[in-house]
């Protein structure tokens, strides 16, 4: 447990310095093409209908995390066929499907993991980057917009903020994005000075 805490913490600091740096780097005047994301994995409370499940799952984000995406793929399902309603495998499986870029099975896993859980956090920001991907704008401040409205957590609500302020920034409305950089901001801020 207490390493599990640890890689979260690093991931937090991470994130947290790739927003710092967002928040200097953004202005209407220099639009990068490429904006770098950090993949924070964020504790969901998720449970496992069994260790198996859990144990398949996890071969499968290992596999997943290290480019093997046949193979999560296969223990991704394996885990799925024993544990059906879990939001985390459906969104995994979301995850692994965008990685590929075959989108539209990702927002169907992604949208799965919602209707088993309407909660689950972490599917609305994943389906916000994707739909930024694909320049459906809207859809993705809409995803947003849910998690800051619903969130009680404020590393969760933060990058709400942030993936807002990204799409935000992708549609020219700068002043909109700083302002939920400076949100972000202060959330992931809160989040790390209370640790």
């Amino acid at each position: 447990m207490r390493g599990k805490n640890t890689q979260a913490m690093r991931q937090l600091l991470k994130y947290t310095q790739l927003l710092l740096l967002a928040l200097h780097l953004v202005s209407c005047n220099q639009v990068s093409k490429e904006k770098q994301r950090e993949v924070v994995i964020i504790d969901d409370g998720v449970t496992f209908t069994s260790d198996q499940s859990e144990k398949l799952f996890l071969l499968g984000r290992e596999y997943s995390d290290s480019g093997k995406y046949d193979s999560a793929t296969f223990y991704y399902y394996q885990a799925l066929a024993i544990d059906s309603n879990n939001p985390r495998i459906l969104n995994s499986i979301g995850v692994l499907e965008n990685e590929k870029k075959n989108y539209s099975i990702a927002i169907k896993y992604f949208n799965k993991a919602i209707s088993k859980d309407k909660n689950y956090f972490n599917s609305y920001l994943n389906l916000s980057l994707l739909y930024h991907d694909i320049k459906e704008y809207e859809k993705g401040i809409e995803a947003c917009n849910y998690v800051i409205r619903n969130s009680s957590n404020d590393l969760v609500k933060g990058i709400g903020y942030y993936h807002k302020a990204i799409i935000l920034f992708s549609l020219n409305k700068c002043a909109d994005s700083k302002d939920n950089l400076r949100k972000a901001k202060h959330y992931l801020k809160e989040k790390i000075l209370a640790k």
